[in-house]
This record gives C-alpha cells, sequence and structure tokens, in this order.
C-alpha cells in the first residue's frame, strides 16, 4: 500500500495580526447602546412614576377612611334611629292609605244617583274577586214608576256596574220595596283618589 502525504496543517497564523484591519463596530453598538439606555431609563420612570401615584392613592384612602370614621362619629344615633323608624312608619301608612276604601264616596255617588221618589233603607258591602266592590241594599219606592225610572237611572251611569233590582213587593201603605245589587269600581272609592281629587 502506497503512503500518501497529508498536507500539514497549523493553528499558526501565516500572516501578523498587523496587516489584519479591526472592524469599525462603534457605529452600530452606540445606536443599540443608546436604544437601550433610553428604554431603560424610560423604564425606571416610569415605575417611579406608578410607585409614587400607587402612594398618593393609598394616601388618598386612608385620609377619606379617616375623613368617615370621623364624621360617623359626630353623627346622633338616637336621631337615625328616629328618623329611619318615622320613614318606615311614613311607607308604611302610604301602603295602608293607598289600599283603604273611602265608604262615604259610595254615599255620595248614591245621592247623586237616587230619585226623590225613591229611598234606600239597608246598606252592606263586600270586596268580591276583582277587588271591587259588591253593594246590596234595599228599598222603597213610591210607585212601580219610580221604581222603573230609579232602575234606568242606576243603569245609565258608569260609577256602578250591573246594578239589578229585585225582590219587589208592595206594602200596606202603597209603596214598593225592592233590593239592589251592584259594584262600584275600586279606583272610585280608594281614599288616595278622594284625596287627590279635593
Amino acid at each position: 500500500m502506497p503512503f500518501t502525504t497529508i498536507p500539514q496543517t497549523s493553528f499558526i497564523p501565516k500572516k501578523t495580526l498587523s496587516s489584519v484591519k479591526p472592524r469599525d463596530t462603534s457605529s452600530g453598538i452606540n445606536f443599540f447602546l443608546i436604544v437601550a439606555l433610553l428604554l431603560f431609563l424610560a423604564s425606571i420612570i416610569i415605575a417611579g412614576l406608578v410607585f409614587g401615584w400607587r402612594l398618593s392613592l393609598e394616601k388618598g384612602i386612608k385620609s377619606s377612611e379617616d375623613f368617615i370614621i370621623n364624621n360617623e362619629k359626630s353623627f346622633d344615633t338616637d336621631l337615625l334611629d328616629t328618623v329611619t323608624k318615622t320613614n318606615q312608619r311614613l311607607i308604611t301608612g302610604n301602603e295602608i292609605l293607598s289600599k283603604h276604601i273611602s265608604v262615604s264616596k259610595i254615599f255620595e255617588i248614591l245621592q247623586g244617583l237616587t230619585l226623590q221618589t225613591v229611598r234606600f233603607k239597608n246598606f252592606a258591602y263586600t270586596l268580591d274577586d276583582k277587588g271591587d266592590i259588591k253593594i246590596t241594599m234595599t228599598g222603597e219606592g213610591e210607585t212601580f214608576n219610580s221604581i222603573a225610572l230609579q232602575s234606568d237611572e242606576l243603569n245609565k251611569t258608569d260609577k256602578l256596574k250591573n246594578p239589578v233590582m229585585s225582590n219587589f213587593s208592595l206594602s200596606d201603605t202603597g209603596s214598593v220595596s225592592f233590593s239592589l245589587t251592584a259594584t262600584v269600581p275600586i279606583d272610585l272609592v280608594l281614599f288616595k283618589e278622594k284625596v287627590q281629587g279635593e
């Protein structure tokens, strides 16, 4: 087998260092260095501002808490309890009055509708399922004609719903007795409507 020559390699440079020109890296490094320094300074300034703002907010919150605590001590708790109870009573009273029925309004309605030849004797009322007032009365008229006219008058008005006259009977004096049932809409007899109307 013949021997082949291996070329000689050396790690020692053949040229001198003085003949190699150094690279000019100052301009590239300086630009990135300046940008990095500016970003670093900006982040430090922003961090300082955020820290100062946080301290300012904490101081404001503490100041507000102290103000509230000092003002709470200045309130008269007995007066606050009294005002709270009075307010609750007013609310309850308003609820009661808004649902209160003024029975006198029913009598005013009947007074305006009753003819001079008819008179009512007994009166009773109840609340029906719809919340309206069902009235039941007995009465007496001079004649059958006066009762017929009264029935016409009651049917003309919108203040009474479904007026029905029944149980007619002739008395010893010649007058005619009857019964009347009708419904009065609740909104006509609520106390608050009466007060607002005055």
